[in-house]
């Protein structure tokens, strides 16, 4: 399995974060054998090679061990409220676009309506919406510290700057 994940140790296990849709999950919710190899940030030289069984744990059980992991991994978070109410607004936008496939798959072999996949389509447009929202407050939230701090912009542009020539 290629990782290309956030992993740790931890109380002698490695944990592993990455997304639920990745392929390698469901390798592994399929077949729970693994190898994980560990190279120095050089690459080259130092490696070492973790062989066991993997537990794959979805949302909201993994919640706390999320929580955990990213102590220990870059420290205490400011809210850790909003953190967990973010992965699950990106949870519920990954069950409502399973949930949108399936319903377009049942109506394509005659088995709901198209009302069925409307309201799918509804909803995953209101889980993005939302999501959306949220990152936006984020990138609004970071850009505010940023002129809190000095920022390095003004809000015109220097005269003659994207002017015509």
């Amino acid at each position: 399995v290629h990782l290309h994940a956030a992993y740790t140790w931890l109380d002698g296990r490695v944990l592993v974060s990455t997304r639920q849709t990745a392929m390698k999950v469901k390798h592994l919710r399929r077949d729970p054998r693994l190898a994980i190899c560990g190279l120095n940030d050089g690459f080259f030289g130092d490696w070492c090679q973790v062989e066991g069984n993997a537990d794959v744990v979805s949302l909201p059980e993994a919640m706390e061990l999320l929580v955990d992991y990213y102590r220990r991994a870059a420290g205490e978070h400011p809210d850790w409220d909003d953190y967990r109410a973010a992965m699950e607004r990106e949870r519920r936008v990954a069950a409502t676009r399973r949930a949108l496939s399936l319903a377009t798959l049942r109506y394509e072999r005659g088995l709901s309506t198209q009302l069925d996949v409307l309201d799918a389509q509804r909803q995953l447009f209101s889980a993005e919406l939302e999501l959306a929202s949220t990152t936006r407050d984020q990138l609004a939230a970071v850009v505010q510290l940023y002129k809190a701090l000095g920022g390095g912009w003004q809000s015109q542009p220097p005269a003659g700057h994207g002017q015509p020539q």
